[in-house]
């Protein structure tokens, strides 16, 4: 295991048993076996994918949920739950929409959909463009939990694109500004405290990354 990589996602002092216990009296027995089972379906669909980081991809589904928990207070079953199975649609063959709903719910089916962007080779879009543009407006008209997720999800890419090439930070800043905090406002009719949470930190994530373009644009000899 690439320890300092799992130190850029923010989980080499995770493990299976810590992330269970954080749900020990704060849900039921039963439905702690459903979390495991997802967290074990998520380790296991992701198994052979890598982060730019080195990090196994599995380290940020962890971490997203991860967010959701320790910094949101999150411990509703089906987010959680929705968290870690969120990129099983796009990347492996494991899980389908009706796959979801059948195991664990049709609320988490929902909210993994929401946030699935359609699949690149998808006849109803002419351009990658065309495919992502619609891929926003269903998160737009996505549940608050869903939009809740997905910034969880961006914030927790943010902190580990230091290690991608500048052109890629670029692109995520813009799309974070133009697309993603513009959320925000949607979470904060239900959920202020967490909405604004999201905003300091997605916030101070962007500033620390655009400090560093700037810093590696005036000193290109020391650019990693």
């Amino acid at each position: 295991m690439n320890h300092a990589a799992r130190t850029i996602e923010g989980t080499h002092q995770e493990d299976h048993d810590r992330f269970l216990r954080r749900f020990k009296l704060k849900i039921t027995p039963s439905d702690i076996e459903k979390l495991d089972y997802a967290y074990d379906m998520a380790k296991y669909g992701h198994r052979n994918q890598v982060r730019e980081s080195g990090a196994r991809y599995f380290e940020h589904v962890r971490a997203t949920a991860l967010i959701l928990v320790d910094e949101l207070g999150i411990t509703d079953l089906d987010i959680v739950t929705a968290a870690l199975l969120h990129d099983m649609l796009e990347d492996n063959f494991l899980l389908t929409s009706s796959r979801i709903k059948v195991t664990f719910g049709e609320r988490v089916a929902a909210l993994v959909s929401t946030i699935t962007k359609p699949a690149k080779e998808d006849p109803r879009f002419k351009s990658n463009n065309e495919r992502h543009q619609w891929y926003f407006e269903q998160i737009r008209n996505g549940s608050p939990e869903a939009k809740i997720i997905k910034l969880a999800d961006r914030l927790q890419n943010l902190r580990t694109l230091a290690s991608c090439p500048s052109e890629k930070q670029i692109a995520k800043i813009k799309e974070t500004n133009e697309v993603y905090l513009p959320l925000i406002a949607d979470v904060a009719k239900e959920y202020p405290k967490k909405a604004s949470y999201l905003l300091t930190q997605l916030e101070d994530a962007l500033a620390s990354l655009t400090n560093k373009i700037t810093s590696s644009n005036q000193n290109p000899g020391h650019e990693t």
